[in-house]
């Protein structure tokens, strides 16, 4: 899973971070350098292709051996073509204005952006899940559900079935749950929202912090798997 999530970002061009967040190169190589000299890998999406391979530095980076794209299957139009070596963020974005190989750029670019890797580990009491943000942040449900309050408040007033289908599923484990309690409050010129629930036979509203671990990462769970426009890859 992890490997989705570093394609995700290196076609973002933050190769770098995401592997000095993650412990530096010899973090990414199976039992380090020594063993492992380099990452390879090939995707295909129908017709076109993205092959690269990333090597390790002495600092501790990730640079590109080689970054390619492909079209294959309709000669004599094929293409097989590198796009840099040597570099330490993807070039994959810079061909989207480069005459026939924006194209094949922008269908890998346009197929690996839209991927999302959901991780509802952290319920902690200082996850975002738990906490306020604002109730305009609802195009699309976070990874670590930190706008999962935004995203519901969303869903009911736009998807009213999808909202009642998420609220249904969780009380398949939660028969306790009466509904979610989605109330915008203004707040240095935003509304700001927070996750309450009510529970069956009474209006008081109850905080996210009371519900557990378990019960908070399944709402998440659903809504990821309910929402109605959901990534091509998650």
């Amino acid at each position: 899973m992890s490997f989705f999530s570093l394609l995700r970002e290196m076609v973002e061009g933050r190769l770098a971070t995401a592997v000095n967040k993650a412990g530096g190169a010899d973090a990414h190589l199976f039992l380090g350098p020594k063993a492992t000299d380099k990452i390879v890998a090939e995707l295909r999406f129908g017709v076109n292709g993205y092959k690269f391979s990333l090597v390790p530095t002495t600092d501790n980076r990730l640079i590109f051996g080689d970054e390619r794209i492909e079209f294959t299957g309709y000669p004599p139009y094929d293409v097989d073509r590198s796009i840099g070596t040597g570099h330490s963020e993807s070039r994959l974005q810079e061909q989207l204005k480069e005459g026939k190989s924006a194209a094949i750029s922008s269908y890998v670019y346009a197929a690996i952006s839209r991927w999302v890797v959901y991780h509802f580990h952290d319920t902690s009491d200082t996850a975002a899940m738990r906490r306020s943000g604002s109730v305009r942040d609802y195009e699309r449900f976070r990874p670590d559900a930190g706008n999962l309050a935004a995203f519901l408040f969303h869903l009911r007033e736009e998807e009213k079935g999808t909202y009642d289908l998420i609220v249904d599923t969780v009380r398949l484990v939660a028969p306790f749950l009466r509904d979610f309690k989605l109330r915008p409050k203004k707040s240095n010129g935003d509304e700001m929202i927070e996750l309450e629930w009510e529970q069956k036979d009474s209006d008081y509203p109850f905080h996210a912090s009371q519900l557990s671990d378990g019960t908070l990462r399944f709402i998440a769970l659903t809504t990821a798997l309910l929402q109605p426009n959901p990534p091509q890859l998650s």
